[in-house]
């Protein structure tokens, strides 16, 4: 629920989804949050992908998904870049 609530803040707000590259701020077109995850080798941060695009069931099989990966340790590099 949370993250789908972000992703509805930072859509109607984007200067809130940007970064700082020296002196220029690069606000981003897509909304992807991470969330933190405890896993055995430590503390992993998966995204959810457009996670503004997705219905609240998505963004909740997404976690399950992305959470389950990162516990095994099979998550990838894709599941965590990219994220605001």
């Amino acid at each position: 629920f949370f993250i789908k609530l972000l992703a509805a803040a930072l859509k109607q707000s984007p200067q809130l989804n940007a970064t700082i590259d020296k002196n220029e701020i690069i606000v981003f077109e897509d909304i992807n949050i991470a969330f933190a995850v405890p896993t055995p080798a430590g503390l992993a941060a998966p995204v959810v992908q457009n996670a503004d695009r997705k219905s609240l069931t998505e963004v909740a099989a997404s976690m399950r998904e992305l959470r389950g990966r990162a516990v095994s340790g099979s998550g990838t590099r894709s599941s965590s870049a990219s994220r605001t």
